[in-house]
């Protein structure tokens, strides 16, 4: 399964790793998903959540980007193809709030994705 993952408020958030998060990302990648980054971040932004998350020991397999099979089948399309989207302003998404911010909540999103 590929997994789309936001980063602000479903990964890290106000200087800090949202609860679980990055052992979330590593259980569902050893798990055989396909980890895809999916944020509106571009430039050092970026660079800074790509560097930060090699910093905790994790890497995605895609960022905001299709694997090179489905950008064959749909060239103009804008939208990366995921089987799954993780993102705190998913609808359905489960939250927590952390740091006094609306975040997602990994152990319920985990039971969703194993569901």
């Amino acid at each position: 399964m590929i997994i789309a993952v936001d980063f602000d408020e479903t990964v890290w958030t106000r200087g800090a790793e949202v609860p679980g998060a990055i052992s979330s990302l590593k259980a569902l990648k050893a798990r055989g998903h396909t980890m895809m980054l999916f944020t509106n971040r571009t430039g050092p932004l970026l660079s800074f959540a790509t560097t930060w998350l090699k910093q905790q020991g994790f890497e995605f397999d895609m960022i905001n980007s299709d694997l090179a099979w489905w950008q064959k089948l749909f060239v103009s399309s804008s939208k990366p193809y995921a089987d799954k989207f993780v993102d705190d302003r998913n609808v359905g998404c489960p939250v927590i709030l952390f740091m006094g911010v609306q975040c997602v909540d990994w152990k319920a999103t985990l039971d969703q994705l194993a569901a």
